[in-house]
């Protein structure tokens, strides 16, 4: 949390969450989102694919397109699953396509 806290610039705080994450929960796959509550659509601020960040243009999807992730917004919760695609199923939502599959 300290170096999460000591960090001001947004790109810098997403390093140090990745790295963290990585660290501490053996993480491989994330996707950090930004919701815009004006209209209401989900800003992919971060990606990391097989422990590898991707980086590339800003995308950004209706919050009812992102699968597993509008249930968290909606919720509050978070959510930790190692079979999406089971997940969304068991919850009734539609896969993101955000989501690596492979």
């Amino acid at each position: 949390s300290r170096a999460v806290t000591g960090q001001l610039d947004r790109a810098d705080l997403l390093d140090t969450i990745h790295l963290q994450l990585a660290r501490l929960l053996d993480v491989r796959h994330l996707v950090i989102l930004l919701h815009d509550a004006g209209s209401d659509r989900l800003d992919v601020a971060l990606r990391v694919v097989d422990g590898v960040r991707r980086d590339g243009e800003p995308q950004s999807y209706p919050r009812v397109e992102m699968g597993l992730a509008g249930i968290v917004l909606h919720t509050g919760r978070a959510l930790r699953t190692g079979d999406y695609e089971g997940e969304c199923a068991r919850r009734g939502v539609v896969p993101s396509r955000e989501v690596d599959h492979e």
